[in-house]
């Protein structure tokens, strides 16, 4: 009698899956490449196309008449002193506005004959000429040197006073930081000159500080 076989067919280990289930592969995730993440992510916002800039150097000034003013190098900008009175003594800007342009006046002292201009001008003679935009002391307000008494409610400047003046598209725009409010003046085509910022003077303590005005300032022109 043969002797039984006592091998055992070797057990196939339990997956615990079905061997229709077994057979088909899981389905594979794409990996994300460096690119994909590189174009998920959000650009920057542009800047707005009209925000303004303010001017990159203070401005300066120079005194037509050097023995009536002194002129000197003060907080980022140019400060002018007049020492003389009961003559126009005027001082402008040693370069020709550029389209937008802008700059801010403080001020800072009125002598006894309470008179300052402060404007453009498109000629270098002293006192507000026949190219002259701009607005002084008692009510007067020059349109190409014509006095223009009151336009839009103007009356005086005071100690104290500031104001940003920009230059843009055929008007000359001021904003009035004390009264808060902006005035405008329509300027003709300056020629090959162009315009320059312009101050004058009629007494003897008359201050006035020109400096850069901020963006922000600049944009309450309008």
């Amino acid at each position: 009698m043969a002797a039984e076989n006592d091998t055992k067919p070797e057990a196939k280990a339990d997956s615990g899956l079905k061997e229709e289930e077994a057979a088909e592969p899981p389905p594979l995730k794409k990996a994300k490449s460096a690119t994909a993440e590189t174009e998920e992510e959000p650009a920057p916002a542009p800047a707005p196309p009209d925000a303004p800039a303010a001017p990159a150097q203070p401005p300066k000034m120079v005194a037509m008449q050097p023995e009536n003013i002194d002129v000197e190098d003060a907080a980022g900008g140019t400060r002018l002193t007049c020492k003389s009175g009961r003559v126009h003594s005027v001082a402008i800007g040693t370069d020709p506005l550029a389209d937008g342009a802008a700059f801010k006046i403080d001020i800072e002292t009125i002598g006894e004959n309470g008179w300052v201009f402060a404007g453009v001008t498109a000629e270098e003679a002293p006192g507000p000429d026949a190219m002259s935009f701009g607005w002084a002391t008692g009510f007067e307000v020059y349109v190409g040197g014509a006095i223009k008494a009151n336009r839009d409610g103007w009356v005086q400047w005071k100690e104290g006073d500031k104001a940003v003046l920009r230059l843009r598209g055929g008007e000359l725009g001021m904003y009035h930081l004390r009264l808060k409010k902006t005035f405008v003046l329509p300027v003709p085509s300056a020629g090959e000159g162009g315009f320059r910022s312009h101050l004058s003077f009629f007494s003897p303590g008359d201050r006035v500080l020109v400096t850069v005005p901020t963006a922000e300032e600049i944009a309450l022109v309008g």
